[in-house]
């Protein structure tokens, strides 16, 4: 059987960006996750093969905090949240390997579609 989707990759060919989002609190919703990561994944010419939305118990405050999976044909994207009382934190973990580059302004374009009001707090591309 062949395999038309998974792609066999060396540890070379592997680009990863690791950032820190802070967004209005409002927007802490899992759906708005599933399409980021899936706008993320036609970015960088991968395909979502499976998708995982892990809820954490709600804080004192109502709060309820997650983190999302999505293993991609080419790798990875992990988005976790971190409620603070007038905001939410998100960290966004992506790692892939399809040729494709990605700069600060691309990820930027990409929130926009999602997010009025958001400020990458840091961000790092290896």
């Amino acid at each position: 059987m062949e395999n038309n989707v998974y792609r066999k990759l060396s540890i070379k060919d592997v680009k990863r960006m690791l950032c820190i989002i802070k967004i209005d609190k409002i927007y802490n919703k899992s759906e708005l996750y599933d399409f980021l990561s899936e706008e993320l994944a036609k970015f960088l010419n991968s395909k979502i093969l499976f998708k995982k939305t892990i809820l954490f118990p709600e804080d004192f405050n109502g709060n309820k905090d997650l983190t999302f999976i999505s293993v991609l044909s080419t790798s990875h994207i992990v988005i976790s949240t971190y409620t603070e009382e007038d905001c939410t934190y998100i960290d966004l973990d992506v790692a892939w390997c399809s040729g494709k580059d990605m700069s600060k302004e691309d990820l930027e374009k990409i929130l926009l579609k999602y997010f009025k009001k958001y400020n990458i707090e840091r961000i790092i591309f290896l």
